[in-house]
């Protein structure tokens, strides 16, 4: 696992299946991804 992948944080989202997988930098919130709770897991730390 990379150091950024160790250091992302994820959000599910109550009424929908998704994650929104971020991290804060320098005081601002980045976006790494949005995914499907149920499909694929993991698919987003390659990109």
């Amino acid at each position: 696992m990379s150091r950024g992948a160790r250091q992302a944080r994820r959000f599910l989202f109550k009424r929908f299946p998704y994650y929104l997988i971020y991290r804060e930098r320098d005081g601002m919130v980045e976006v790494v991804a949005v995914m499907h709770a149920r499909r694929h897991p993991g698919y987003w730390r390659h990109r």
